[in-house]
């Protein structure tokens, strides 16, 4: 089992809707209509990095998430984060 840590916001999607374990604003992530979650994670990476996120992980297996995240990396400085790990594989 995982623990998520849960001093950090955790948002969860289903179908249009969007939830929060915080009391933060949705506005820019919901309603959800991207059907592809590979595209999704970077609505949230944007929103994140709007908010004064430095730093950010995203951790897939799927070889789209791998090249979106190239093509829009030249996009993310320009909204403050700093740093972009993608950790691939298992």
């Amino acid at each position: 089992m995982c623990e998520a840590d849960t001093t950090r916001p955790v948002i969860v999607k289903k179908e249009e809707d969007v939830i929060s374990n915080k009391m933060i604003s949705l506005d820019a992530v919901a309603p959800c209509s991207h059907g592809e979650a590979d595209t999704r994670i970077f609505v949230h990476a944007r929103d994140i990095a709007q908010s004064g996120c430095k730093s950010l992980i995203i951790k897939a297996n799927d070889t789209d998430v791998l090249v979106i995240a190239v093509s829009v990396l030249p996009t993310l400085p320009q909204l403050g984060l700093q740093l972009l790990w993608v950790a691939f594989g298992q």
